[in-house]
């Protein structure tokens, strides 16, 4: 499995704090992106004051020719173009200020969203590896149950024994052993050496 895993480490805690590590790694990155993003809605509305004192300077200009052109006339109409320009400057202002206001709200409203959705993000990230753990420490759980199962060691203490032959085969039938040779029995606790003196085969088994 280490030949062919993307990752291997010693023990389980060493795989879980590379998952953690991970995870700050990428929550880090998140955070630098929203702060990013938080800059960029803050600037928003600094670049459309900008554009907007821009065009009300325009405008300001264009009105200032149009009473000069008026002055130099000095004729009856220029009252009347003063005031309707007048009017123009206030509708004008009115509908930058109002626009001001709703970049202002959406600004604001982008940034909110972008903030929930990243700390919904971070919780989901922080949950998943804790997941995970229990996860493979339940398999690891059944896989040691299914190890103890197949284990000698806790046979022998259930008070089963194992003999091999001197050459460490491992003796299961009476074929395996002939009259003279050396058995090696493990116990729980030890072993024991033992020569075989006769054997008898169980003649109602092999009717069986």
């Amino acid at each position: 499995a280490d030949l062919v895993a993307h990752a291997t480490f010693k023990t389980p805690t060493a795989c879980a704090q590379a998952l953690v590590e991970r995870v700050v790694d990428f929550d880090f990155a998140l955070r630098a992106r929203s702060a990013r993003l938080a800059e960029r809605a803050a600037l928003v509305p600094v670049l459309e004051r900008r554009r907007l004192n821009g065009a009300a300077a325009a405008v300001r200009a264009s009105v200032e020719l149009r009473l000069a052109e008026a002055e130099d006339r000095r004729t009856k109409s220029a009252a009347d173009l003063e005031r309707r320009v007048g009017h123009q400057i206030v509708r004008s202002s009115a509908r930058l200020a109002d626009r001001r206001t709703r970049i202002g709200l959406g600004a604001r409203h982008v940034l909110a969203a972008a903030t929930r959705r990243a700390d919904t993000i971070s919780g989901e990230l922080r949950a998943r590896p804790l997941r995970r753990l229990d996860a493979e420490e339940g398999r690891l759980d059944l896989y040691r149950a299914r190890l103890d199962a197949v284990d000698p060691v806790v046979a022998l203490r259930r008070g089963w024994s194992i003999t091999t032959t001197a050459d460490g085969r491992v003796v299961r039938s009476t074929d395996d052993v002939s009259d003279g040779d050396q058995l090696v029995t493990r116990l729980a606790n030890g072993r024991v050496s033992s020569t075989v003196t006769s054997v008898a085969p169980d003649r109602t088994q092999e009717q069986q």
